[in-house]
């Protein structure tokens, strides 16, 4: 008996069943958030629950009663596997049955919780999955003078989400930046600025019949160029394309500094 002249036991026994199995699940290691999520009730409604009991229990604790919950079942099943007289084992109690079904009833929607989540992290992953080169991607990376890390930063800024918040911005900062340099429009016909979550990539190249004569000065002039603020230079490099075709082709990364 208690100070207040009732048993632990009488005074579960005044909760209902939806009570004892969110109070089940708060015993087990679960909050009130993770129980919501799990059966599908709001985290308000579930603490008006845990109200509830305590108000019927006379306990100040939810997680006490989820403890009492607890022992009682733990010592009902131990005394349901206790043998008969005639030494042939009992069999389960009903209401040791009745308490199963109930928890099975929540394990459901976590199990299809789980498997929808697995779904969307698949379809995630379908999503960042770098897409197929452009035109001017596969002439500039067909050199093979670039450097190895050249076709890795292209297929990261390429499989990277773009940030909306920032991308745009940068994009057209870093293509201002370059097209304010002298003939650099006119001798790079072909450019694309594109940039993603923490990563911008520029790619130019000259038209396929222009003379690579005189174009020393904008190479110096692309080695000296700073970028915009906010963004750090990585590396960047200068080639031509698979067989000749294109004089003159240019690649560089700068990495998100904000």
């Amino acid at each position: 008996m208690n100070s207040l002249g009732h048993a632990p036991d009488e005074r579960l026994d005044r909760l209902s069943s939806t009570e004892r199995d969110l109070l089940r699940l708060l015993g087990e290691g679960h909050t009130a958030k993770s129980i919501a999520a799990l059966t599908g009730l709001s985290p308000a409604a579930v603490n008006e629950r845990f109200r509830a009991a305590r108000r019927k229990t006379g306990l100040g604790s939810s997680r006490e009663i989820a403890r009492l919950i607890l022992a009682q079942e733990n010592r009902d099943d131990f005394i349901g596997l206790e043998p008969t007289s005639d030494t042939r084992p009992a069999s389960p109690r009903a209401d040791a049955t009745r308490r199963r079904v109930r928890i099975d009833r929540w394990r459901y929607p976590m199990i299809i919780a789980t498997l929808a989540a697995v779904a969307v992290l698949a379809e995630q992953s379908v999503r960042t999955e770098a897409p197929p080169p452009s035109p001017l991607a596969q002439v500039v990376l067909a050199d093979e003078t670039l450097a190895p890390n050249i076709a890795e930063l292209h297929t990261q800024v390429s499989s990277e989400p773009a940030d909306p918040d920032w991308a745009p911005g940068a994009e057209a900062a870093l293509r201002a930046a370059y097209l304010s340099l002298p003939d650099f429009d006119r001798i790079f016909a072909q450019t694309t600025v594109r940039c993603a979550a923490s990563l911008c990539e520029i790619l130019a190249a000259t038209p396929n019949d222009a003379d690579v004569e005189g174009y020393t000065a904008i190479i110096q002039t692309l080695q000296e160029t700073r970028p915009p603020q906010g963004l750090g230079f990585v590396t960047s490099r200068f080639g031509t394309s698979a067989g000749g075709t294109t004089p003159l082709t240019y690649a560089a990364y700068f990495r998100r500094e904000d």
